[in-house]
């Protein structure tokens, strides 16, 4: 789920400066979790990782939707300045619609996604 060369991950210290701003613990661990995070919500603009883990049933486990409900805090203004694909948060919005992951089984439908 890595970012183009052109679009680097965040830093270390940006990923730092993020959460102590939002008062959470600063340990590797949530460094990771803010930072993968990061990347897979600016993945959902990739049609084809889309239909990847379409293909992979992901959108029909629960836990998988509430993994994507989990992602809308990143509209919060301390998180949505880091976003070099802010569009990546309307593609989220889409697929925490149930209808929309319906008819994700149809490819035209998946590609059309804006």
């Amino acid at each position: 789920m890595a970012l183009p060369a052109d679009k680097p991950n965040l830093s270390k210290e940006q990923a730092l400066e993020c959460l102590q701003q939002y008062d959470w613990k600063s340990d590797q661990m949530e460094i990771t979790r803010f930072q993968y995070d990061y990347e897979f919500l600016q993945s959902l603009t990739n049609h084809q990782y889309l239909k990847h883990i379409r293909d992979e049933g992901y959108f029909e486990q629960p836990a998988f939707v509430n993994y994507l409900q989990h992602l809308t805090y990143w509209r919060k203004p301390e998180f949505l300045k880091y976003l070099r694909v802010p569009r990546c948060l309307d593609l989220l919005d889409s697929l925490l619609n149930p209808d929309v992951r319906a008819e994700l089984k149809n490819d035209k439908f998946l590609f059309s996604l804006e």
